[in-house]
């Protein structure tokens, strides 16, 4: 590690002992070459570590070819020097179909490798990878399929500057557990997700993160087939709404919303999650640092909230409702809400009734008057 080597000639890799079982590259900025279909000849190799620098750059289509195009990083964004066009469609499989693979090759690490592609079509040769962790990168369009990976248990794309996601894109990732988006821009590829898509092949997945995703609104049936998660974290987004079923989920332990712009749950939300908490363990359900709307109107809401102590007990100074300055905690608050709506109730019972009496009595004075 930290060798600045860019460059591995066709062959070199043969030279490895097939004793070797852990190889780290960290902070070496290796260009995509003939290199990579020796792979395949470290047979003893169970982990790799390519991670590269924070700088991105373009790998050259051809090897060898004659000078890298740098690109710098200004606050997270891809600097002006390189055309984002360009970078969107620069795609990895137009240099390579197949990637050939160390047969027994279980953990590889890619993050922050400065690698700047469109996923596209590529085929891996026959593998036991089980775990890839590619973050950091410049991955802005994921379309596939991505063939060869069945595998594979855990993959990380935190931070990756993803836009798009295609409906096939995880066609083949049958064995797939555990799934991290954080930091991504998925919002407007899940708002298009109208029938639930785009999951819809990882039956098996256990643990999916969305977090910062900047998602507005995640459709019903977003999370269909999903029937072994356990974690969904969707942090730190702008969801207002939460209308996406969850009632099929019922090996799900966390739901993470906290930091979102959520007011309210509606009662079928609030029916799924009861439903689910049936006879087992109470889900854990974060809805912390949400503008939670204090009102008579959401009381019901607020009443099932403050009755479910595993919502509350581990978060309740993190809850704050909008609009409104909150001295005492979130309880208190409710407990003063509660006598605010009784006392509004009965003043509406009150003049309802005037109302009606009143109404009868005009009537009443009316047919007498006109006998």
């Amino acid at each position: 590690m930290d060798n600045e080597i860019e460059v591995i000639e066709k062959g070199a890799l043969l030279n490895l002992p097939n004793t070797l079982k852990f190889l780290n590259l960290t902070n070496n900025k290796i260009v995509f070459g003939e290199y990579i279909q020796d792979l395949g000849n470290l047979k003893g190799l169970h982990t790799l570590i390519v991670g590269g620098s924070y700088i991105p750059y373009n790998f050259s289509l051809f090897y060898p070819s004659g000078g890298l195009k740098y690109c710098g990083m200004r606050k997270g964004t891809i600097s002006e020097t390189v055309d984002q066009e360009e970078l969107a469609t620069h795609r990895i499989d137009e240099y390579i179909k197949s990637i050939s693979v160390p047969p027994y090759l279980s953990r590889l690490s890619m993050a922050y490798n400065g690698m700047v592609y469109t996923l596209n079509n590529i085929t891996f040769a026959e593998n036991n990878l089980t775990s890839a962790d590619v973050r950091g990168n410049v991955f802005t369009n994921l379309v596939g399929p991505i063939r060869g990976l069945h595998k594979l248990k855990f993959l990380t794309l935190d931070d990756c500057h993803i836009h798009h996601v295609s409906d096939t894109f995880f066609d083949y990732f049958p064995e797939l557990e555990q799934l991290s988006f954080f930091q991504n821009f998925l919002g407007y590829t899940l708002l298009e997700d109208v029938h639930g898509n785009l999951f819809q092949s990882l039956k098996n997945l256990i643990s999916l993160d969305l977090s910062t995703n900047g998602i507005i609104i995640l459709n019903r049936p977003v999370f269909k087939n999903m029937n072994n998660l356990k974690n969904l974290l969707l942090s730190g987004n702008r969801l207002g709404l939460v209308n996406f079923t969850i009632a099929h989920l019922k090996q799900l332990e966390t739901l993470d919303l906290k930091n979102n712009e959520i007011r309210t749950l509606g009662p079928h939300t609030w029916a799924e999650i009861n439903q689910i908490n049936k006879g087992r363990a109470p889900l854990k359900l974060d809805l912390s640092y949400n503008p939670i709307g204090c009102d008579c109107n959401n009381f019901e809401f607020l009443q099932w909230l403050t009755e479910s102590p595993e919502l509350m007990n581990s978060s309740k100074y993190r809850y704050y409702c909008e609009l409104q300055h909150q001295t005492d905690n979130y309880k208190a608050v409710i407990e003063k809400l509660r006598k605010q709506c009784i006392s509004h109730e009965g003043l509406f019972a009150i003049v309802t009734c005037t109302t009606v009496i009143l109404m009868l009595v005009i009537l009443f004075a009316l047919a007498y008057r006109f006998r």
